[in-house]
């Protein structure tokens, strides 16, 4: 875990860091030998990292089957507490019973967290989703600011960001992308716009269309181009909510806690955090989320990109690593604020599609 603060990389060892494990001391050698001259600190926990992910991987999803009749509850697995963390809202009168299930696992892996929701917590869930604008003309590039309405975007009728731009498996075709949750109350068809001008539509097919990709779990939608299937660019706008400066988009990375990434939002601007857990779960949902140490996200931000730049040294400079597509933030209890995800290797299993590339 990098702590930015400190400029400290802390390591995190599964057994004594004193001198006294001849394996935890071989594991410190090959941190310093491979830490290129960071600081680092060790320090013991009683669980590892993959042990604590599968936990969680097999517990918020089956939530319905081994606490049947209870509120479903949201979570992580928490990198600082070395437990997984269930975060119970307190107003549904089943915490009682959500603290004697959470006993009854008898696991010492599992931190049990009543929480009071916030006033604007939504009714389906911890996390706010939370719903850019850019007038740029010229090939579209992931980050524009996205309108239900032919109209000129500003700051106060744009819903949304567009995200990375993707190809379809198997057939070829390439399409922009939002978050799904912003197509909600558009009924069968929703037409997307950006500063009066058509970026793409989402189709569900019941209406005899052509329905279009799309993923409720990772929340993210596929856009199809209005005029030909050959209409977006491989890149993503990266910089203030005014920038016109894109970069072309070379990979993927996966997440890793403490990795430093930043969000291209036209509401908030180009935000760097670091990641605090790759796997927060919402209540009533069977797909995790990344959660960021910032609470720097806004309303419009929803399917803006989450990236790193490549270094000098890098085969090309200032362009893009993708992580992952804005979602929105936690609205309420100990991790309230922070701002959360979807990583983009996990979107393009739910949408069969690879990110487009140059």
């Amino acid at each position: 875990m990098w702590e930015s603060a400190r400029k400290v990389l802390v390591v995190q060892l599964v057994g004594p860091v004193d001198g006294s494990s001849p394996a935890v001391e071989q594991a410190k050698s090959l941190a310093r030998a491979a830490g290129n001259g960071l600081t680092l600190e060790f320090r013991s926990v009683k669980y590892s990292r993959a042990e604590l992910e599968q936990l969680s991987d097999r517990l918020f999803p089956t939530q319905k089957q081994w606490a049947a009749g209870l509120t479903e509850a949201a979570g992580l697995w928490d990198p600082e507490k070395n437990r997984v963390v269930f975060l119970v809202r307190n107003d549904k009168g089943d915490t009682q019973a959500w603290a004697d299930r959470i006993k009854a696992l008898n696991d010492d892996r599992i931190v049990f967290q009543p929480y009071t929701p916030a006033p604007d917590q939504p009714a389906d869930g911890i996390v706010k989703t939370q719903s850019r604008l850019h007038d740029v003309p010229g090939a579209w590039s992931g980050g524009a600011w996205l309108s239900r309405a032919d109209v000129t975007a500003t700051t106060t009728n744009a819903l949304c960001t567009s995200g990375f731009n993707w190809e379809q498996w198997g057939t070829g075709i390439e399409y922009g992308s939002t978050a799904n949750h912003c197509n909600a109350g558009g009924g069968d068809v929703v037409y997307w716009y950006n500063d009066k001008r058509p970026l793409g539509v989402w189709e569900t097919g019941e209406s005899g269309n052509i329905p279009v990709p799309y993923s409720e779990a990772a929340d993210t939608t596929l856009l199809r181009g209005f005029y030909s299937s050959y209409e977006f660019h491989p890149s993503v706008f990266v910089g203030d909510q005014a920038t016109s400066t894109y970069r072309f988009v070379r990979g993927v990375a996966a997440p890793a806690v403490g990795q430093t990434v930043a969000l291209s939002g036209a509401k908030s601007g180009l935000v760097v955090s670091t990641i605090r857990s790759t796997k927060f779960w919402d209540e009533g949902t069977d797909a995790y989320s990344v959660l960021m140490w910032t609470s720097t996200c806004a309303t419009g931000d929803s399917g803006a990109p989450w990236l790193t730049t490549m270094g000098p040294n890098q085969a090309y400079p200032g362009d893009v690593i993708a992580h992952g597509q804005h979602r929105g933030k936690v609205s309420s209890g100990p991790y309230a604020g922070g701002c959360i995800w979807v990583p983009v290797t996990y979107i393009s299993s739910k949408v069969q599609a690879s990110l487009l590339l140059p």
